[in-house]
């Protein structure tokens, strides 16, 4: 069973072994997966948070390191987390927020994460070269590897508008993660892979599926744009500056239909 919510996730580490500080590590972590990723949702509808948690557990059950699993957890930090400007990137000071919860090992993958590119045309580049990777390289792929079946998992890509292949291509990136998975090792995530992408749904799931053709951000309906206490400041000082020249104009009005 893959974990989907963190209890499950905190439950499955305990029972594979892991010692309690570690897991309380990948509790700070789900502590900033909150703040990244609060209203977000993938295109089929299924909580974004609960896609990280199911893609670290993948990693847990296939023998990942702590570091690993931890950076599955929050693989999309740099690609889809909202630090407040809407804009994807790993920027020094989102880097320094990220690694008040995280080591700089993990923050070091997912920047990787973020940065390596994910296409058919580079899968295809990279495959026959991928036993010589560096072994952050290699990590990165693992993570890669266990975000596309997490991505199959209850035909989830069946749900949703987004494409998951490339139609100038001979082969999927799903095609060449299991390809490159079995080269790295990961013979058993890549057999789950395999059998996932083949999966069809039961009859009628597609009148379930949603149009977003990626994720996306839904905020309660009691949500309201705050503004920050600098800009209510700056918003203030200038309406007490328009008063007052609006003052003084008046004042100077007055003075001119006495004269």
């Amino acid at each position: 069973m893959t974990a989907q919510t963190n209890l499950q996730l905190y439950n499955q580490l305990a029972s594979n072994g892991f010692k309690v500080h570690e897991i309380q590590e990948v509790d700070a972590a789900y502590g900033a997966a909150l703040r990244l990723f609060t209203g977000r949702y993938r295109a089929n509808g299924k909580p974004f948070s609960a896609h990280l948690v199911g893609t670290a557990s993948i990693l847990a059950r296939h023998g990942a390191s702590l570091d690993v699993i931890i950076a599955g957890l929050l693989h999309a930090t740099y690609l889809q987390g909202e630090f407040g400007s809407g804009k994807p990137g790993a920027s020094p000071q989102r880097r320094r927020w990220m690694r008040e919860y995280v080591s700089n090992e993990v923050d070091d993958l997912l920047v990787a994460y973020a940065q390596f590119p994910w296409k058919p045309k580079h899968l295809a580049q990279l495959a026959p070269e991928v036993t010589s990777l560096p072994e952050h390289t290699r990590k990165v792929l693992f993570i890669r590897l266990a975000n596309a079946l997490e991505d199959q998992l209850d035909f989830a890509s069946q749900f949703s508008a987004k494409k998951h292949r490339d139609d100038s291509q001979a082969k999927s990136r799903e095609e060449w993660g299991i390809e490159i998975g079995i080269a790295l090792g990961h013979d058993a995530l890549a057999g789950e892979l395999k059998v996932e992408m083949n999966k069809v749904a039961w009859t009628g799931a597609e009148t379930l599926k949603k149009q977003a053709s990626g994720s996306f951000v839904l905020a309660p309906r009691s949500h309201r744009v705050k503004c920050s206490p600098g800009l209510r400041f700056a918003l203030r000082k200038a309406v007490q500056r328009l008063k007052a020249v609006n003052f003084f104009i008046a004042g100077a009005r007055r003075t001119t239909i006495l004269l």
